[in-house]
């Protein structure tokens, strides 16, 4: 965060979070990412980076240097047709959490949050209906402006009513359409 902007990474492996830290130490958890995506987006615009990336586990990222993604006489297309790639996923994304943001629910809110967990891990040729979340539920929470006692309480109400099945962090869906439907 602050730092100039050098290039931007893909993530190889791992998970990570995006952080925006606030002037009074208030920490907002703005996105999480895995294995394909892009980060440092952020820093292309105003040539340094407004979000810190923080590895959730294990990580391996491949940065792509900013001197080779705007090199007027770069011989392949490919670096660009993935950055495109990976823009417009992204676009869709934050469009996706607009909707999870304005949800009157909290139940909803989570609800949603892991129905698009699990379609980001069936992106990644993993099980949609059985993951462990990287993140902690204060990440959650900070993402979906809710707090960690909020984010708790629909994982329980969630639990109760037999959508999913969760353990610590790993989560099972039990009924897909119940979750995809689910109104509270």
């Amino acid at each position: 965060m602050g730092q100039l902007f050098g290039g931007l990474y893909v993530v190889r492996l791992g998970a990570l979070k995006s952080v925006i830290t606030h002037t009074d130490g208030y920490e907002h958890v703005t996105s999480f990412s895995n294995r394909g995506d892009v980060l440092g987006s952020d820093g292309v615009c105003d040539g340094h980076y407004w979000c810190e990336a923080v590895a959730l586990n294990d990580c391996e990222v491949i940065r792509l240097p900013a001197d080779i993604i705007f090199s007027s006489d770069r011989s392949s297309d490919d670096v660009e047709r993935m950055l495109y790639w990976a823009s417009s996923r992204e676009v869709t994304r934050e469009q996706a959490a607009i909707t999870v943001m304005h949800t009157a629910k909290s139940e909803v809110r989570v609800a949603r949050f892991i129905l698009a967990q699990s379609e980001r891990f069936a992106a990644m040729g993993c099980s949609a209906s059985r993951f462990t979340l990287p993140m902690t539920r204060r990440d959650i929470g900070s993402y979906l402006s809710l707090t960690l006692e909020t984010v708790s309480r629909a994982f329980s109400t969630l639990h109760q009513l037999g959508i999913i099945h969760v353990s610590s962090r790993d989560i099972t869906i039990c009924s897909m359409d119940t979750l995809r439907t689910y109104e509270g």
